[in-house]
């Protein structure tokens, strides 16, 4: 084989080499173009689940925004409802408290049940009490008089005396610790108990819990719920 012929062969051989280079090249570009479109269709796909997503989510705000809105509402409502409740639990109250004072029986109705309360809670007598509810006595010490006490509570060695006020005045609960003091008189039972005087009412004015305290005696009054101790000895 000449020269010439030996180098015709080579660049036969590059040329080949050149041709497979070229087809495995355009295997590659067609085999790449074909997961190029297969990334666009999965990305394709992929943005349309994400702005599917998207409105879902946009639409649970919505339903969240409308929630809260309810809520808010609701609990509006509820407020509502719980003042208008509390105002006519109040408004109840104050006409059952006019009512017993109409009917004369605050005292039987209204003050006894709390004095009995208050009786083992603020003062630690017991569940043993003995209670007079408008009871009339002559006096023990010979004299012919008569007295009623409108409440006598009495337990673990201490005795309440209670003076009820439909309409409590400052010289009403100024008058009223001499009348204490002729307790003994027609209860002398009771003599060796410590004596605890109680002006009573539905409510107590500013001045005449003043006075009470200044006369050594507690005021009961009608709180929100049950009558309360208002006012204490100075």
């Amino acid at each position: 084989m000449t020269v010439l012929e030996n180098r015709v062969d080579q660049i036969e051989g590059v040329i080949a080499e050149l041709a497979h280079a070229q087809l495995r090249t355009e295997m590659s570009l067609h085999a790449l173009s074909k997961e190029m479109r297969e990334f666009k269709g999965e990305m394709r796909d992929f943005k349309g689940e994400m702005s599917a997503f998207k409105d879902e989510m946009r639409a649970f705000k919505d339903e969240m925004s409308a929630f809260k809105d309810e809520m808010r509402e609701f609990k509006e409502e509820m407020r509502e409802f719980k003042e208008e409740s509390e105002r006519d639990r109040k408004r109840m109250n104050k006409a059952w408290g006019d009512l017993a004072n109409k009917l004369g029986t605050i005292a039987e109705d209204i003050v006894a049940p709390n004095v009995i309360r208050l009786a083992e809670e603020e003062f630690g007598m017991g569940k043993n009490l003995d209670l007079i509810v408008r009871g009339r006595r002559a006096s023990r010490r010979g004299e012919s008089c008569i007295r009623e006490f409108d409440i006598v509570c009495a337990g673990a060695g201490k005795v309440i005396v209670v003076e009820v006020k439909s309409t409590p005045t400052v010289d009403a609960a100024r008058a009223f610790p001499a009348k204490v003091e002729t307790f003994f008189d027609f209860y002398p039972e009771y003599e060796r108990h410590e004596l605890i005087g109680v002006v009573a009412s539905w409510s107590l004015p500013e001045d005449v819990c003043a006075a009470v305290s200044e006369c050594g005696l507690y005021g009961m009054a009608m709180g929100d719920e049950t009558m309360d101790i208002v006012a204490r000895p100075a």
